[in-house]
């Protein structure tokens, strides 16, 4: 006798191929996108959107410089802090970022500068100023104040201030 064949009708085969397709396509595009969100933050932290957290005025001198912080922006990529530098002196000033620049969080690890994701020329011209960013790791969102540092500057031809702190005062996150 011979065996009965079971078929399988084409209308149940076409709803599993478009439910496979459809779970794979999705899993597959939700992939792509959380893989660009993570390079994104690893690569170019200041593109990627935060929210705004400096509560005030924030700024310091020393000597013949003078530093403001005009923007700290926090995301759970890194903090990005935009410093204002203004030299009064005859003689550039170097404000390095490598090994030269902390953001001091009370109770926590001082957090290094990132010279590689940072948007900062160094050197403030004689006489002149300059404007850029400072990217450091994420911060906690209760945070209500840290300390921004240049450990170091440094003058050419003649040593400079030995160094800038500014108090920063934050805005605190509550979670909703």
């Amino acid at each position: 006798m011979p065996k009965s064949q079971r078929r399988i009708s084409w209308l149940v085969v076409l709803i599993v191929v478009l439910g496979v397709c459809g779970i794979g396509g999705f899993a597959a595009t939700w992939g792509v996108q959380w893989l660009n969100g993570q390079a994104i933050c690893l690569l170019d932290p200041k593109h990627y959107d935060g929210v705004e957290r400096l509560a005030g005025a924030a700024a310091a001198t020393s000597d013949q410089l003078g530093i403001e912080i005009t923007q700290v922006t926090a995301s759970k990529c890194g903090t990005i802090i935009t410093v204002h530098a203004v030299n009064a002196g005859d003689l550039p000033l170097e404000l390095p970022v490598f090994g030269n620049t902390s953001l001091t969080v009370p109770g926590r690890t001082s957090l290094g500068g990132d010279p590689r994701t940072s948007d900062w020329n160094q050197t403030v011209p004689a006489r002149g100023e300059m404007t850029g960013v400072l990217v450091f790791k994420a911060i906690p969102n209760n945070v209500s104040k840290v300390r921004l540092s240049f450990n170091t500057v440094f003058g050419l031809g003649r040593t400079g201030p030995g160094g800038i702190a500014v108090d920063i005062p934050l805005t605190t996150i509550t979670e909703s």
